[in-house]
């Protein structure tokens, strides 16, 4: 069993010069199941190891959201879709024209995982197109929370010093790449026949049911 340990927070501002530098130190927080806040080609999110039970109870004390809402998952290819949740004709549509994007798809889970990723045996899936997502899910072999990087019911933070205000010595690791505010990503469940929009967000609804209809 893992023992807990005093969190140090750090804020890391993203650069050119430090990136790899900075990808190593989330890699590290994440493996000893610290919160670490990161950009996303929508907006901040908040990351821990999606397999870690004692790390997803201090996202959700840290975020004081409520144990029914589950957290969707970053993921780093269809594949790897695939392998968390159960393939849909209309899944894979909307996974081969939108992704990696700004996309979560929830999905039937096809494997067991923990309370707070896996409600009613569903699970949100997402692909970013996110460079920085993608290079740390490379160098770890667990799924990773996908979840604003707000207090429950607040509005988003825009950047990561608003973030570090709020979550304060909670979080490990705040990666800074300025202001960050693009649409968030759409959410659809595709798991039935019929799709149920969860947020319509940088894909419309329209795109996606064209795409499902096409």
């Amino acid at each position: 069993m893992k023992m807990s340990q005093a969190t140090v927070s750090k804020i890391e501002v993203l650069n050119r010069d430090s990136y790899e530098a900075i990808i190593e130190q989330a890699v590290t927080a994440l493996q000893d199941g610290q919160l670490v806040v990161a950009p996303t080609e929508t907006r901040y999110r908040l990351l821990v190891n999606a397999s870690d039970s004692a790390a997803l109870d201090k996202l959700y004390q840290a975020k004081q959201r409520p144990g029914f809402m589950p957290t969707a998952i970053f993921v780093n290819s269809i594949a790897d879709m695939f392998t968390y949740g159960h393939s849909t004709k209309s899944a894979e549509l909307l996974a081969n024209a939108y992704l990696p994007g700004p996309l979560t798809l929830i999905l039937k889970a096809k494997k067991e995982m923990e309370k707070h990723v896996v409600y009613k045996n569903k699970i949100g899936i997402r692909f970013a197109s996110s460079k920085l997502i993608a290079d740390i899910l490379a160098r770890i072999d667990f799924p990773l929370s996908a979840t604003s990087a707000n207090i429950s019911g607040q509005n988003e933070c825009v950047s990561g010093e608003e973030i570090q205000k709020e979550f304060k010595e909670s979080v490990s690791l705040y990666i800074d790449n300025g202001n960050l505010n693009n649409t968030a990503s759409t959410v659809v469940d595709v798991s039935e026949k019929e799709l149920c929009f969860h947020r319509v967000g940088a894909i419309s609804k329209e795109q996606i049911i064209l795409k499902i209809e096409s």
